[in-house]
């Protein structure tokens, strides 16, 4: 999986503790790392507590030292009642997929079911903020040969381009577009600033102001890369909805010169 951008850390982890192998906490900008080891016996388990001060995505690794090693991650709340997701590492580097989470209190509890009588692992986690400032989201697309027309972000200004308060799976969208593209110089038109002419009074909940919908300048390139993704054959009209696999809108506002792109999510 693709690792975006620029995030910050907002996840405060403490260790419960269960053994008394060596466990240490390493932390940087963008997550929170512990390594340790399972000793004897070969079955046993880790139990890690954090708090999400924010909602937003966890994403979790798990790497082991041993290639027939098998460790479960579990992510639980608190209490270790509810599993959120489990995944499995098998001596590889595993991450798991974006998962959303609200604000509070949970428990990362690591099994070990290796016969290895020694097991060192690294587990580490970020919490991606759902939404993002203007200099977050605009770092993400820049640093993917993306630009924007207008170099203002006061998104109460109809003038301005802003991504101020952009949904970060909006941003991971259309950056998947333009990477997937031949496309090098598309340009992004339209961002979560006020006046755009389906939402004008910012009140649609998949709406450019709730940062769900971005709009790209018209180009031969760009519109290849709508064929592509939505399999429309023929000739595109104008003022019309065209739908992906996975249901993100590509509306055609030929008379505006753009795509208005809205991500299903």
């Amino acid at each position: 999986m693709r690792l975006y951008g620029i995030h910050m850390a907002m996840v405060t982890a403490v260790l419960l503790g269960v053994s008394s192998s060596a466990q240490a906490q390493t932390s940087a900008a963008s997550y929170t790392s512990y390594s340790g080891a399972f000793d004897y016996p070969a079955t046993s388990t880790r139990v890690y507590s954090f708090t999400i001060e924010q909602g937003g995505y966890l994403r979790a690794y798990l790497g082991l030292s041993c290639g027939d090693c098998v460790v479960t991650m579990d992510i639980k709340d608190a209490s270790q009642s509810t599993v959120y997701f489990s995944a499995t590492d098998h001596g590889s580097f595993l991450q798991t997929a974006d998962y959303w989470l609200p604000a509070g209190s949970y428990a990362a509890v690591l099994t070990n079911h290796s016969a290895a009588y020694w097991v060192e692992y690294t587990f580490r986690w970020r919490n991606l903020r759902d939404v993002l400032t203007h200099g977050e989201a605009e770092a993400m697309i820049l640093a993917h040969g993306m630009q924007r027309n207008v170099a203002c972000s006061d998104r109460s200004n109809s003038s301005c381009t802003s991504f101020d308060s952009i949904r970060r799976k909006t941003v991971e969208g259309i950056i998947d577009f333009k990477d997937g593209s031949t496309c090098s110089g598309i340009v992004i038109t339209g961002g979560t600033e006020t006046g755009h002419g389906d939402d004008p009074n910012n009140t649609t909940a998949h709406s450019h102001w709730n940062g769900y919908k971005i709009d790209v300048r018209l180009s031969t390139c760009v519109t290849d890369r709508v064929r592509q993704l939505t399999g429309h054959q023929g000739s595109f009209v104008d003022g019309t909805n065209y739908y992906d696999s996975v249901a993100n809108k590509y509306y055609s506002e030929f008379s505006v010169n753009h795509w208005d792109i809205q991500y299903n999510y």
